[in-house]
């Protein structure tokens, strides 16, 4: 209770704070009350050297749907629920290879739960990637598993790549995504991940048709709206 009211002192002598995403704004005001003043300002992103970088090497794909999710390997991020989940789309034959880019803390945990469910052959820790974007780029789907965000800029990634998304509904995601139209939400677990994806697995043509809706977005227009809100502000 100390270390927040200690907070809300430096807080309120800003002018005004902006938070990334409206999840984060509602938490912020949670903590801080109603009479301050926070807003959102979405991050720019740079499109440009994203798709350069994505061509900076070749990735080997496999002959199933491949997948790539990527982040540090913490409790946050969800992996170990990812990696639950692909033991169950497994157990339905289905055919998937998973790249998990990203280093940290579970590491071990992992590597013990892939050769627990048998999913050598399936799943494969990658370590951090100084430029993951070639990775993404050769994947059929990009998979977000966290347990919570503020605003997953990984997934913004995927889309200028041109990928499909499929996400955990963990607060942040929602206010990238489009339901049905760029990716899908799903629960927070195992089988709601699991089931997601073998839906995908399952009807390659909605795959297709996600893939079509990402290509059509315009993140330039989206990065000129944050500027234009950031200059009216300023």
């Amino acid at each position: 209770v100390q270390q927040a009211e200690k907070l809300k002192e430096y807080y309120r002598a800003y002018d005004k704070v902006i938070c990334v995403s409206e999840n984060v704004r509602d938490s912020f005001l949670n903590m801080m009350g109603c009479d301050a003043d926070a807003i959102v300002l979405y991050n720019v992103i740079d499109e440009v050297e994203i798709l350069t970088k994505a061509e900076a090497f070749a990735v080997d794909r496999t002959d199933a749907v491949n997948i790539v999710a990527e982040g540090r390997l913490t409790n946050q991020k969800g992996f170990d629920r990812l990696i639950e989940a692909c033991a169950l789309l497994k157990r339905d034959s289905c055919l998937f290879s998973l790249k998990i880019l990203g280093e940290g803390p579970e590491r071990n945990k992992l590597e013990s739960l892939i050769v627990q469910y048998g999913l050598v052959q399936y799943v494969e820790l990658m370590g951090f990637q100084e430029n993951p974007y070639p990775y993404i780029a050769a994947a059929d789907l990009y998979v977000q598993p966290s347990r919570f965000e503020g605003y997953p800029l990984s997934i913004l990634e995927a889309l200028i790549l041109g990928k499909p998304v499929v996400s955990t509904d963990n607060g942040g995601a929602g206010e990238i995504l489009q339901p049905e139209v760029t990716g899908l939400l799903c629960p927070i677990s195992s089988e709601g991940i699991a089931e997601t994806i073998e839906r995908l697995l399952s009807h390659p043509e909605t795959l297709e048709q996600l893939r079509k809706n990402v290509r059509s977005r315009d993140p330039d227009e989206e990065n000129r709206a944050a500027i234009r809100q950031l200059e009216e502000y300023l």
